[in-house]
């Protein structure tokens, strides 16, 4: 597989490709679909790390998420997921696709806040903060040209919440993350079904 190299100056070349403004100062959270960092335990902030090239199946967390320091050219990189399980796909196939989609490619804007709030496996998340259209596999299992393009979301509380939250799984090489759409990372989060024992996550995540 090919090896590729991530550094400031690609995010940056990335970001003023697509007329994206970057922040002087705090993080930036990035997602690569199809992409491994090399260290899939997570990584500590650097200026470049190693990833490599893979074919995503809405079943092993084969994508990265990484947070970005513009300010001192500094990033780390996480294994974990931007497409939704396999799981989730099947049950909302049958249903015009809702319950599951998944991300167009964009820049979107996250707060802090709780994933699933008020229920047994709320924990602490981003929680995404604007509305964006969403692809949803009405036809097939997979997302393509052909499936359907959601943009009924036009206020807070009808979109759907894309968060970036554990991934309630800490292996890519065992199919079984969770997601029905969200950008999910590789660990495991602090949560009342779990009697709110420490959750596990990547050396460095940011939560």
């Amino acid at each position: 597989m090919t090896d590729i190299t991530i550094t400031h100056d690609m995010l940056a070349t990335l970001a003023r490709r697509c007329s994206y403004a970057v922040p002087t100062d705090g993080l930036v959270f990035f997602g690569f679909r199809g992409l491994l960092p090399l260290d899939i335990g997570g990584t500590p902030f650097a200026a470049s790390h190693r990833a490599r090239l893979v074919s995503f199946d809405h079943q092993h967390m084969r994508c990265t998420l990484g947070q970005w320091r513009p300010a001192d050219g500094k990033l780390a990189l996480f294994p974990g997921s931007t497409v939704p399980n396999r799981n989730a796909m099947a049950q909302a196939r049958v249903n015009n696709g809702r319950g599951a989609n998944m991300l167009m490619l964009g820049r979107y804007a996250y707060d802090k806040g709780v994933h699933k709030a008020g229920t047994p496996t709320g924990h602490r998340a981003f929680r995404q903060g604007i509305f964006f259209p969403v692809w949803r596999n009405s036809d097939d299992m997979d997302f393509d040209l052909r499936a359907r393009l959601d943009t009924s979301g036009i206020t807070p509380d009808v979109y759907p919440y894309d968060n970036l939250h554990c991934a309630h799984h800490d292996n890519v090489d065992i199919p079984g993350y969770s997601s029905n759409g969200c950008q999910v990372v590789s660990g495991r989060p602090m949560m009342q079904r779990t009697g709110n024992k420490p959750g596990n996550r990547p050396l460095g995540a940011v939560h």
